[in-house]
């Protein structure tokens, strides 16, 4: 008996230890996922960045607006010790992929995917974007964007463990995705949530679809936590807080109400909300050469901003653009050179690479090209002016008389277009970032064999249809 005793002891302990194995896999596998975020100490609008944990692997959801906050992610991503492998973005506003290059030097195997709207309008968009921004932003932005492959299906898989992907109807933007992290019952919302922050309505300006895909977030399970786009993480109320912000702003923001009493309005019923600035931004083109100062924004509110972003200041379209027509009538063509020392900067920001920099570069370009083209003159096509820039669409026009750039003079009439942007303060010309044509230049005086850009057969007759 003891040893049919012992024999039955030794295999219960065997079958117990065999339960406890299986019930302690079986916990490691149904265990959820963990998610960490990251909100934006840089760019004074505080997106987020998500970042799901795995055991071993990671998946990032969007990547910041500037370089310098995606570093801090890139830097999270890296002391967790996980293997980063995809990086997924909701939508295509710059404040949410730009620092995607930034975390691709540290994690240069990931995959970025975005759905192909998404990701039409990253590759679309990035130039216009970068022009837009750069006076904000300086140095601290990328210089080529990073384009997204196509994210495909409705889930994608990170250790076995599922992160859902949802498609929404048009809120803030046309294209845009939520993800949904089940195990964690977690909802990673973008922009389709502002937490403790006004709502950015410049591109759609569409509560009602709004309203619609906030909607939709109840039905696709239970929701613990939210990761807004913007704003401190919350739980599942932010769908219905969200959802009577939009109610509310789309019973002032009727037709033919006035901008300021929609402000008004939000700013009184929101009172702890951050962003007002974003509300004056309702009936765009906010970012636009027509900014919110035309709009009537209060001073206290152009003042935090940067010049460009305020809209035409008071003189631009006359005293700025009135230097610069100076220049080009009485500096540029003809060549005089007094005329660039009464309308510029002596520390003008000019960099070309056949020049010095600064004046004494323009001045010598200047001399250059009156020395070489007889008659040389500008015909100015447009004078655009935006806050303290004026933009110039030019050409210039004379007969190349003398060597330029070793090439014997051809005699012929050369045209060389371009546009300028010009940077006024206080009344002297302070940047001069100039685009010229000088691939047709060169072309014109020999310097390179000329090239049928038309596409067109040789034997093409002219005048033909």
């Amino acid at each position: 008996m003891t040893g049919i005793f012992r024999y039955g002891t030794r295999r219960l302990l065997a079958g117990a230890v065999a339960i406890l194995a299986f019930c302690f896999t079986a916990q490691a596998f149904s265990a959820p996922l963990e998610i960490q975020s990251y909100m934006a100490k840089n760019s004074g609008i505080a997106e987020l960045s998500v970042i799901i944990l795995g055991e071993q692997e990671a998946v990032l959801i969007d990547a910041q607006w500037k370089p310098s906050d995606a570093e801090n992610v890139a830097r999270m991503i890296a002391d967790s010790g996980r293997k980063l492998t995809h990086i997924l973005i909701t939508h295509g506003h710059p404040d949410h992929y730009w620092g995607l290059g930034t975390i691709l030097e540290t994690f240069p195997a990931a995959k970025v995917l975005a759905r192909e709207g998404i990701r039409a309008e990253i590759a679309n968009q990035f130039a216009a974007k970068w022009i837009h921004w750069q006076p904000l932003m300086g140095d601290d932005m990328p210089l080529t964007p990073v384009v997204p492959d196509v994210l495909e299906g409705d889930r994608i898989l990170l250790e076995g463990k599922e992160i859902r992907v949802i498609d929404l109807p048009p809120n803030e933007v046309e294209n845009s995705v939520v993800f949904y992290v089940p195990s964690a019952q977690a909802l990673i919302a973008g922009d389709l949530i502002f937490s403790k922050m006004h709502a950015y309505f410049a591109d759609l300006n569409n509560p009602s679809g709004w309203i619609e895909a906030l909607q939709l977030m109840k039905t696709i399970g239970p929701v613990r936590t939210v990761y807004p786009g913007h704003g401190p993480v919350g739980d599942a109320g932010l769908i219905d807080e969200t959802i009577h912000y939009m109610e509310v702003y789309r019973s002032y923001a009727r037709p033919g109400v006035p901008l300021p009493e929609i402000v008004a309005g939000m700013t009184r019923d929101f009172p702890d909300y951050d962003g007002e600035i974003i509300l004056w931004w309702t009936r765009g083109p906010g970012f636009g050469i027509f900014g919110p100062r035309t709009q009537g924004v209060p001073e206290r509110l152009l003042a935090q901003l940067p010049p460009h972003l305020v809209g035409p200041a008071p003189g631009c379209s006359g005293a700025n653009k009135a230097l610069v027509e100076k220049l080009f009538n009485q500096g540029f063509s003809g060549g005089n050179l007094d005329i660039l020392d009464e309308v510029m900067s002596k520390d003008i920001h000019f960099d070309d690479p056949m020049f010095p920099p600064g004046l004494e570069g323009i001045k010598a370009l200047v001399k250059k090209n009156n020395d070489s083209f007889e008659g040389w003159h500008f015909k100015m096509h447009d004078v655009l002016c935006d806050g303290d820039k004026v933009i110039v669409r030019w050409t210039g026009y004379g007969r190349h008389v003398v060597s330029f750039m070793g090439e014997t003079p051809t005699r012929n009439d050369i045209e060389l277009n371009g546009i300028s942007i010009y940077q006024v303060e206080a009344g002297r010309i302070v940047a001069d970032w100039v685009i010229p044509d000088n691939l047709g230049f060169l072309m014109q005086i020999g310097v390179l064999e000329p090239v049928d850009m038309t596409g067109a057969p040789e034997n093409h007759a002219a005048g033909g249809q």
